[in-house]
């Protein structure tokens, strides 16, 4: 089994979830506050910055510095579209929504320690595990392993490699045996 076997299964398995959005943070004065937003929230915090409108946010009004009349203009948002490198799935500050992130290989690494205790029961788990998938099935491309790349660098993608295709292969198991169970059997 491997991971381009396994995609169009976790892919049908995260469907119902609902669909990622762009990565936002907002720039102020030229300084960027790290807070993960999504697109509609972030043009929301950037309303209430620059005409006060939404009481939404005042509860985090000491995220942001005062500001005066002359630099209203300077607020606004920016948006990653996908290259960002994440340390783990990024959702919005606000709302909650799933943000579109790429998996640095610590971040591949903390997720699946997570699906590794927690499992995957949902279609949100099966969609966070998706970006799991992602983030390393370039193990299985023919310019695998990178003349660039050391021999730690192998073993570590090659070793989140098997645990990603495991971790897959288990639960993909479960939820077929599962849809196979009478409906009053599946959670008793």
């Amino acid at each position: 089994m491997n991971i381009s076997d396994i995609l169009p299964h976790v892919k049908q398995m995260s469907a119902s979830a609902p669909v990622q959005k762009d990565l936002c943070w907002i720039v102020r004065d030229g300084d960027e506050f790290h807070t993960d937003y999504c697109p509609e929230c972030a043009r929301k915090v950037v309303a209430w910055l620059r005409d006060g409108e939404g009481i939404e946010f005042e509860e985090r009004r000491e995220e942001f510095p005062t500001y005066s009349a002359i630099d209203r203009e300077e607020n606004y948002y920016a948006r990653d579209y996908g290259g960002y490198g994440a340390d783990g799935c990024r959702h919005c500050e606000h709302c909650g929504a799933h943000l579109d992130v790429s998996l640095t290989e610590y971040g591949v690494e903390s997720e699946l320690d997570h699906f590794e205790q927690c499992g995957i029961k949902d279609a949100d788990d099966w969609r966070h595990f998706l970006d799991v998938c992602e983030a390393i099935k370039h193990v299985e491309s023919s310019s695998f392993p990178g003349r660039w790349m050391k021999e730690c660098e192998i073993e570590l993608h090659r070793n989140l490699y098997t645990r990603t295709v495991a971790v897959a292969g288990k639960y993909l198991l479960q939820s077929a045996a599962e849809l196979t169970l009478a409906p009053d059997e599946r959670h008793g």
